[in-house]
């Protein structure tokens, strides 16, 4: 601020304003550019969280039963259409010796649907994937090794149960014919 002088006028230089204005200019731009990251962030979370619903959604109706547990393409939601789940299936190999049921990785994936037409050409959205290894039940086993079907075409129910070792199936030729 220059002192008074002639007249004891007292005011701000022209540089001192450029100065002044500058500097808010880029507190300002640094603002704009932090609120902007900050809502890239939010709908980046808000996805994440539908998908994390959505998937675990389709897939407790798998382990119970509500779906078949059989690998499909990309497909639109029936509780949201505007996402799309993929499932897929996969025997899981046991050591030799373990006596477990057979085990399948059971994979849910989901992502927001292709906007029709709309968008930019080329560019999909990446798969939010949920992952469960599931034992067959014996029932689900024997249908599987008597039918000479594999998992990835079995309509057999999964569960969650273990069993004994005592019970009458085999592990490794139920993997046998689960693998493709």
């Amino acid at each position: 601020m220059i002192g008074p002088r002639n007249g004891g006028r007292a005011g701000f230089s022209l540089l001192e304003i450029l100065v002044a204005v500058s500097m808010l200019a880029i507190a300002v731009t640094a603002l704009a550019r932090l609120a902007s990251l900050g809502k890239q962030h939010l709908e980046a979370a808000t996805e994440q969280a539908i998908a994390t619903r959505l998937a675990t959604n389709q897939m407790a109706r798998l382990a119970a039963g509500i779906d078949p547990p059989t690998p499909q393409e990309a497909q639109p939601l029936a509780e949201d259409p505007t996402w799309e789940c993929q499932i897929e299936t996969m025997a899981v190999a046991l050591p030799n010796g373990v006596s477990l049921p057979p085990l399948v990785e059971l994979r849910v994936n989901v992502r927001p649907a292709a906007e029709n037409g709309a968008g930019m050409v080329g560019l999909e959205k990446p798969w939010f994937t949920l992952s469960r290894w599931i034992a067959l039940t014996p029932d689900a086993t024997s249908n599987a090794t008597s039918s000479g079907s594999s998992s990835r075409q079995s309509r057999g129910r999964f569960g969650q149960q273990t069993t004994s070792a005592s019970q009458s199936f085999s592990a490794e030729a139920a993997l046998r014919t689960a693998v493709p």
